[in-house]
């Protein structure tokens, strides 16, 4: 197959990603496989720029997968009962776990923003996620972490480390840029830390 053919594949992402960021109201959007996957890479772009990974703070109350996303990319965490809703940032990062916080313009300038779109989120794609972005630099990163270091369509692997199996599928990219048309800008689920299991005590 001609590798312009194989990369042709790709242009819905790239669709999806910009139409996304438009609605968010960011520069960019990174689209992954998950959201547990985009703020797994989200945090191990952020080790790299802190110079590796540290203690970070996380809710005691929320979904199971961003503190083994955490725990996956080196980081320690320090437990917080405090109250959340919609969406929290993970300090010291720059990373923002809003999954279920999908809303026009609510993109907020210099976080790494991580969406969902599981099957009961706004945007009910069934699979998917992504980090909305405002630095080039942190775009073209991730880009490659997602495609294993390779850009998408090619087989071509750029000196990039590391590198990761979490692209978006054309397929997924497609129905998630024809779902996106019919959003009409509801506010968001509503989400507390209630919702959630005390992961302080499951998991230490």
């Amino acid at each position: 197959m001609n590798r312009d053919v194989r990369r042709k594949a790709f242009w819905v992402v790239d669709d999806f990603e910009e139409e996304l960021a438009s609605y968010c109201g960011a520069p960019y959007a990174v689209a992954v496989d998950s959201c547990t996957n985009a703020l797994f890479l989200s945090l191990v772009l952020e080790a790299r720029r802190m110079g590796g990974p540290q203690e970070l703070t996380l809710p005691a109350r929320t979904y199971a997968g961003v503190a083994q996303a955490a725990l996956n990319a080196g980081w320690s965490i320090r437990w917080d009962r405090g109250e959340w809703s919609e969406q929290y940032t993970i300090p010291p990062t720059r990373v923002v776990d809003a999954a279920l916080n999908l809303s026009p313009g609510s993109y907020e300038p210099g976080t790494l923003t991580c969406l969902s779109f599981h099957a009961a989120k706004q945007l009910p794609v069934g699979i998917g996620g992504a980090v909305l972005l405002d630095d080039e630099n942190d775009r073209h990163w991730l880009r490659g972490a997602r495609m294993d270091g390779r850009q998408e369509g090619t087989n071509e692997v750029s000196p990039q480390k590391p590198g990761y199996h979490c692209f978006m599928p054309p397929d997924v990219a497609a129905r998630g840029l024809w779902l996106l048309t019919a959003l009409k800008g509801e506010p968001s689920h509503p989400c507390k830390r209630d919702a959630y299991p005390d992961l302080a005590v499951l998991i230490g």
